[in-house]
């Protein structure tokens, strides 16, 4: 067996991958000082399971990773591979070559293998323990060495002969084995331990689980009176059920004859629609042709007052003309009367179109009008059947929903009824046989009511516990409620000191916060990263942004406003703490969420009323810290910047970190962010308290009736008891009679 190879990769001054191949025999390593010949010797005691970073010259186990030069940067990990040529079979290993490799990263990581596979170091050690290789073998003499060895007092030198015999590594599994040893006795101390805490326990639980039976009993009486008021329930709802039923079906005939005459009255409304369509071209024809009529009849007035013009100076033509032919003029007055005849034809046959055409158009109005009003007496009893159709489907919504409830507790009653008949079933064969056994015991009677009257001071006890436990949850919902209504009064007071610098007719929704809901520990971080953004109020546009920037005054009205980006907007990411690394690829709103963002810790204020518009805002706050990361501690937060997918890393506490620069120190806890998140989580708190408050209240009436019920049960075995014991006297007295009367009949008998 020999050392075949070493590869060093990023350790010390190796920044590259470095391979040494050895032969058999001796192999000298020289160099000039610096050169990294002690590197070699530290790769070797390292890979072979060297815990202590002063003994590899350094101060951290870090050091053993290359640091990096002016021109080269630092790695992340250093590794070293060695390789033991095991064809002898030196090693316990089925392998004629065996390779170990030692990794360790900068976070303080570290890795083992041994060809290939990943081990423990303590695998590494007992592999090569056998060989006089390993961590503690003093295989690698270094300067001083020899002469420590040869100073070395007696149980120096022993150490070294047994490590030499191979002794060591038996010591080694010895102190192992002995150290199991001792923790097994420590298991085994405390497992006594427990077994006498339970015997001691045996004889209080032995007590109580009499006690239980006995409660048992007194509670049969309970479990019969519930059991006939589940009975008593059960056929009540049987009944409802019943008369749902039967309203229901009556509902359903209700509707189906409601929605046939609604259906008929759509189909009227529809003929008459279809009518007064159909009229109305008909209507406007009539229109256009009492139009046309009335100015052709203009028109024939004009002409005929023409003629008449006409005619009146040819007459006076006529009268005065002299010299001119008769029979030319009588042709010419027959031509204008024939023209005057025709003309009254027309206008007489105009007028009396012109009159049809009105009658026609008077007709097709009423019958329009008509249509129309019994349009709208339709309209209206359709939208009485809607609206009655609508009361309908409610109500037979509300009976099926009623039928469903009353089915269900039905059920649920059936299955209360069978568990209680077997309770009391069980109740009774308990019942039974201790009554066996109280006639067996004259003092059972009395046990039974010490017994009975132990119970009733512990359920008063329980009584008196529940409703201290009760005031004390009260109070802590009070101060819950008082804290949270301070909170919010500071902030409504910072509120309204912010709306005071707002000028302009602008509608401001609220504040960031009233929107936002962050996951509880996570408040600091988030207004370490949103800032004075944090505080912004929230409008519904552009426009209103610029009245309130234009209309406020620079030097004394300091105010932040925001409103929802929509899908307009490009990739907000960074826009919202004011210096993003990235560029942004523009392409959509919202960048993805990688896993482990500060935007997985937001979420909408279920107590807001417009849950679009809230759902919006937390979008926008999404997109503004969607690369950001959320870190444990502060170490890294500075890893998960360095390698540039995250533009920033912060803590749950409020450190935050982003390339080249780190921001620490906690908040006093007064920022408006961080009061709002107190005053959400005292309200919650405080909710809380109240359900727990009415809990207690049932509980403490649950209680009380028990107590009640105990108490009852107390004074009825104090009654019976004190009848039996009555009873049992008057029996010694008949007893004691029936004696004396029998030895003085026995003394009246001759020669008794």
């Amino acid at each position: 067996m020999y050392l075949k190879e070493l590869t060093l990769r990023g350790f010390k001054s190796f920044a590259s991958s470095t391979t040494l191949r050895f032969e058999p025999g001796i192999t000298a390593v020289v160099g000039p000082n610096g050169s990294g010949k002690s590197n070699i010797v530290d790769a070797l005691t390292w890979v072979m399971g060297e815990q202590g970073a002063r003994n590899l010259r350094g101060t951290s186990m870090e050091d053993v990773i290359f640091a990096g030069t002016a021109t080269r940067p630092a790695l992340g990990r250093a590794q070293v591979t060695l390789t033991i040529d095991n064809s002898d079979h030196a090693l316990d290993i089925p392998y004629a070559e065996v390779t170990i490799s030692r990794t360790v990263f900068r976070n303080g990581g570290s890795e083992y293998a041994i060809n290939g596979s990943q081990c423990r170091l303590l695998d590494i050690q007992e592999l090569l323990s056998d060989t006089g290789l390993g961590q503690q073998m003093h295989v690698i003499v270094g300067q001083g060495r020899l002469d420590a060895i040869l100073r070395a007092d007696p149980a120096g030198n022993r150490a070294f002969i047994e490590e030499a015999a191979g002794i060591l590594k038996h010591r080694k599994r010895k102190e192992r084995a002995l150290r199991k040893l001792a923790a097994s006795e420590d298991n085994l101390s405390r497992v006594d331990d427990l077994i006498a805490e339970l015997r001691r326990q045996m004889g209080p639980l032995g007590r109580q689980a009499r006690i239980s039976r006995r409660a048992d009993r007194i509670t049969a009486a309970l479990r019969d009176a519930r059991c006939r008021v589940a009975a008593d329930d059960a056929l009540t709802l049987t009944r409802r059920l019943e008369e749902i039923t039967r309203s229901s079906r009556t509902a359903r005939e209700s509707l189906s004859q409601a929605t046939q005459q609604a259906d008929e009255l759509r189909a009227r409304i529809a003929e008459l629609e279809d009518r007064g369509t159909a009229s109305n071209p008909e209507l406007s024809q009539c229109e256009r042709d009492w139009h046309e009529l009335t100015q052709e009849a203009q028109r024939l007035r004009s002409m005929a007052g023409v003629a008449v013009e006409r005619a009146g100076s040819l007459r006076a033509s006529m009268i005065h003309e002299s010299g001119g032919d008769p029979d030319v003029i009588r042709h010419r007055a027959e031509e204008l009367a024939s023209q005057a005849s025709d003309m009254d034809d027309a206008v007489a046959q105009r007028r009396l179109a012109l009159d049809e055409a009105t009658e026609r158009r008077a007709e097709d109005e009423r019958r329009l009008a008509s249509t129309r009003q019994t349009m709208a007496q339709l309209r209206r009893t359709a939208q009485e059947r809607e609206a009655r159709l609508s009361r309908i489907r409610e109500l037979i919504a509300k009976e099926d929903s009623a039928a469903q409830l009353a089915r269900s507790r039905a059920g649920d009653l059936d299955a209360r009824h069978d568990e209680i008949a077997r309770e009391i079933e069980d109740v009774g064969q308990r019942v039974s046989r201790t009554d066996q056994e109280d006639h067996g015991d004259p003092d059972a009677g009395e046990r039974s009511l010490n017994q009975a009257s132990d119970e009733l001071r512990a359920r008063r006890d329980e009584v008196a516990s529940i409703e201290r436990r009760r005031r004390e949850v009260e109070s802590q919902a009070i101060s819950l409620e008082a804290k949270a209504a301070a909170l919010d009064e500071t902030l409504s007071n910072r509120d309204g000191d912010g709306e005071s610098r707002i000028h302009g007719d602008v509608t401001v929704h609220g504040r960031l916060w009233d929107f936002l809901r962050v996951e509880s520990g996570w408040e600091a971080a988030v207004d370490r990263v949103l800032g004075p953004w944090g505080t912004a109020f929230v409008v519904s546009g552009d426009d209103d942004i610029a009245s309130i920037v234009l209309s406020s005054d620079s030097d004394s009205d300091f105010v932040t406003v925001m409103r929802p980006w929509s899908d307009g907007d490009g990739d907000g990411t960074g826009d919202g703490t004011g210096d993003s690394d990235g560029d942004g690829d523009g392409g959509s709103r919202v960048r993805p969420v990688l896993s482990g963002s500060l935007a997985d810790r937001l979420s909408v204020n279920p107590e807001c009323p417009d849950g679009d518009f809230a759902r919006s805002v937390v979008e926008t706050v999404s997109a503004m810290v969607v690369d950001v990361a959320c870190a444990d501690s502060a170490r890294e937060a500075l890893d998960l910047v360095r390698d540039g997918r995250w533009r920033a890393a912060v803590t749950s506490d409020g450190v935050m970190a982003r390339r080249g620069a780190a921001m620490s120190g906690t908040s006093d806890g007064s920022s408006d962010m961080l009061l709002a998140a107190a005053r959400d989580q005292a309200r919650a708190q405080a909710r809380e308290r109240r359900r727990e408050v009415a809990d207690f209240h049932d509980a403490h009436e649950a209680a009380v009736h028990a107590v009640d019920e105990a108490s009852r049960r107390v004074e009825s075995m104090r009654a019976e008891l004190a009848e039996a014991r009555l009873h049992e006297r008057e029996s010694r007295s008949r007893r004691g009679i029936a004696k004396a009367s029998s030895r003085a009949a026995s003394s009246a008998v001759p020669g008794g």
